[in-house]
């Protein structure tokens, strides 16, 4: 009798359905990591931007409000996980500048508002 080489379909199929339970697992343990990655990069994108505002503030005496992030003046790499990030206030007493950035998904947190006073400090809001 000669003798068969290979895999019954039986086997096939359970090796199948083992890798499917194993990715199921794993990407119940990675998708939690991933949002909190995703709030990171808002968070990380508002703080940078905050600084250039600051930055293009004192450099050039003018007012950085309405100025989107990723603007030639005060120029941050927008990443994808990023919606929206956008400066406010003029930099005077009355009106500190400040940053809104807005996850694109992912983030369950909202924007992140950051604003610059004596200190940096950021809420989620």
């Amino acid at each position: 009798m000669k003798q068969q080489k290979g895999f019954t379909l039986i086997e096939l199929m359970i090796a199948i359905a083992i890798l499917g339970i194993l990715a199921a697992v794993s990407a119940s343990y990675l998708l939690p990591h991933l949002k909190r990655a995703n709030c990171a990069d808002v968070e990380s994108v508002a703080h940078e931007a905050l600084l250039k505002a600051v930055q293009y503030a004192s450099d050039t005496g003018g007012s950085p409000s309405g100025l989107n992030c990723s603007s030639t003046q005060i120029g941050v790499d927008i990443p994808s996980s990023v919606k929206s990030c956008v400066v406010l206030g003029t930099g005077n007493a009355t009106s500190p500048i400040s940053v809104n950035a807005t996850p694109s998904q992912g983030c369950s947190l909202g924007s992140y508002y950051l604003v610059n006073e004596n200190q940096s400090k950021g809420a989620w809001n």
